[in-house]
């Protein structure tokens, strides 16, 4: 599944699910993913960074 998220609280960007914060999402700002991945009890969405590094986000 793929497609635009647009956060609605202040939100994590992490290497990987579960694993080092590497920014922050804020509310209004929107992603386009293409996974969608369930891990830790938690929905994440993994895309391609600006830089071209996989990213996770929690939805």
């Amino acid at each position: 599944m793929s497609g635009t998220f647009t956060f609605t609280q202040q939100t994590n960007i992490r290497t990987a699910p579960s694993t080092s914060i590497v920014g922050v999402y804020y509310p209004g700002d929107s992603v386009i993913y293409n996974a969608q991945i369930t891990a830790d009890g938690y929905t994440w969405l993994q895309y391609i960074s600006g830089s071209g590094t996989l990213r996770y986000a929690v939805m």
